[in-house]
């Protein structure tokens, strides 16, 4: 209801006076880009400024909102009335917004695959860069030190308890070392978890070391059918850290998200989606068995699709395309 007036008030015009005009005028610009959102009228305003002027529309997605049937935002008990409304009205302008577009970029393959299906058109994929150094390693210590550093919502500490029993299954002086904000109830989830110690908050200079001292690095998303929906696309930018760092990088998640099949495809870690699958590749790593041939393809993985000046280049020669 709140997103619709919204809508509803910025679709007024109002604020599209002489002032508003002028600023655009002065700037001058030779191109409109627009991140994707979940707001109509953003798609709306970028499309008509970039129509209006005769200048290319230029599209950075990293949302799947178009593929979606459940109701992504806050719920409220209005929804049922309110929010099929906001849906195909949603759809409605992303759908002119998107056949505008003289080029989009996206946050991963997967995301753009499917917005090709869905509507052919000029699009690129330039996945989060890192600037970590790559050390290689090939070998675990005979005390490793396992760690999950990042967001601690969506459910996360569940699968991260997950990883805990796995690892106590293994051995009982296994346990992954858990880093980041979480609400009450998570950390009391966590520090009532065999196999899992929570160490809190860190500032990312720390994270950057505790990445370096690691010998596995995880990262977890549940396996829960509503999440499943949600996360499809979900591409969280520690994965890009973690690979281009060099330690062994393992991904505990359901294998039909974009970041799953991503490290499948490159192979620059280890993706499994069950205890079961995760224990015996656990076994595998801790032996140091196949570890430095992960690492070759990670590296190889950081230099061409992580690299912060390589993916500022390409993004500037997509740029340029579009004018062509």
């Amino acid at each position: 209801m709140k997103m619709l007036a919204r809508n509803a008030v910025w679709n007024l015009g109002r604020w599209n006076g002489k002032r508003f005009k002028q600023w655009i005028d002065d700037f001058a610009p030779e191109a409109v880009m627009v991140q994707s959102g979940d707001s109509a009228f953003m798609l709306r305003l970028a499309r008509k400024i970039a129509c209006r002027r005769n200048i290319p529309l230029l599209m950075f997605n990293t949302e799947g909102y178009i593929f979606f049937d459940h109701n992504f935002l806050t719920h409220h008990w209005s929804d049922l009335l309110f929010f099929p409304i906001f849906k195909k009205q949603y759809y409605r302008e992303f759908k002119k917004t998107i056949k505008t577009t003289a080029f989009a970029i996206y946050a991963n393959d997967k995301l753009k695959n499917d917005y090709q299906s869905y509507f052919e058109h000029h699009a690129d994929t330039i996945y989060t860069a890192s600037s970590l150094e790559f050390h290689f390693k090939s070998s675990i210590s005979k005390t490793p030190r396992i760690s999950y550093l990042g967001n601690l919502g969506i459910k996360r500490p569940e699968a991260l308890v997950e990883v805990g029993q796995v690892l106590q299954s293994i051995s009982p002086d296994l346990h992954i070392d858990v880093y980041g904000n979480a609400k009450p109830e998570s950390i009391n989830l966590l520090n009532n978890a065999p196999g899992v110690e929570y160490k809190g908050f860190v500032s990312y200079d720390r994270v950057k070391e505790i990445i370096y001292e690691s010998d596995i690095l995880f990262h977890v998303e549940k396996n829960d059918s509503v999440l499943c929906k949600e996360l499809r696309y979900a591409f969280s930018t520690k994965i890009a850290d973690s690979i281009c760092s060099g330690t062994p990088f393992v991904l505990y998640a359901p294998s039909h998200l974009a970041c799953s099949q991503y490290v499948r495809e490159t192979g620059a870690g280890w993706q499994v989606s069950t205890p079961v699958e995760l224990k015996a590749i656990l076994i595998e790593i801790l032996d140091s068995h196949g570890i430095a041939a992960v690492s070759a393809r990670a590296h190889e993985t950081a230099t061409n699709n992580h690299n912060g000046i390589k993916n500022a280049e390409r993004f500037r020669q997509n740029v340029i395309n579009a004018f062509r």
